[in-house]
C-alpha cells in the first residue's frame, strides 16, 4: 500500500529565533516564494519568515520540494502525528548556534533516549526513520533545541 506523503520544510529559523545572530544559516529558508509560487493548492506560507506548509491542503505532489534552492522541503508520511526534526543544517553546534537559536546542534539526546532507535544523527543533524517511529514523542522532550517538533 502506497502511503499519502506531504510536505515538511526543514527549518525553524523564525525571525525571532536568527534576526540576532551575526550570520543566517546557510542551510535555512530564505523566503525565496518558490514553493508558494510552484504550489497550485495553496498549501505553503510565511510564517515569521519561514515557509510553513497547511498539512490539510497539501496533497502530497512534491512540486515544492523540487523547487526549494536550499533542498529543505521533505516529503513525510501523512499518516498519524509524526515527530520531524524543523531543521537542516549539518554545521557543527557552536555554527548553528551562532546562526539560530532553534537549530539541531547534534547533540544525540534523541537517539539515546529513543524506545524504537527511529532517531539518527548523521552530518551533526537529527534524522527521524518514520516506520520504526512510535509517535511517543520522547525525542521531542529531550531535544534541548526544541527542533523536534509534533
Amino acid at each position: 500500500m502506497k502511503v499519502k506523503k506531504i510536505a515538511f520544510v526543514k527549518c525553524g529559523g523564525e525571525f525571532e529565533k536568527r534576526e540576532h545572530k551575526s550570520a543566517n544559516c546557510a542551510y535555512g529558508c530564505m523566503a525565496c516564494s518558490a514553493c508558494i509560487s510552484d504550489c497550485k493548492f495553496d498549501a505553503i506560507d510565511y510564517v515569521n519568515g519561514v515557509a510553513v506548509v497547511d498539512e490539510e491542503k497539501c496533497k502530497g505532489c512534491g512540486k515544492c520540494a523540487k523547487v526549494c534552492p536550499q533542498g529543505i522541503i521533505e516529503m513525510i508520511p501523512a499518516i498519524g502525528q509524526y515527530y520531524k526534526v524543523r531543521c537542516s543544517s549539518k554545521a557543527k553546534g557552536k555554527a548553528v548556534t551562532s546562526a539560530c537559536d532553534a537549530g539541531c546542534i547534534g547533540c544525540k539526546k534523541c537517539t539515546k533516549d529513543c524506545p524504537a532507535d527511529a532517531v539518527k544523527v548523521e552530518d551533526n543533524l537529527a534524522y527521524i526513520t518514520y516506520d520504526d517511529c512510535l509517535n511517543c514523542g520522547v525525542c521531542k522532550d529531550v531535544c534541548p533545541r526544541g527542533c523536534i517538533v509534533g
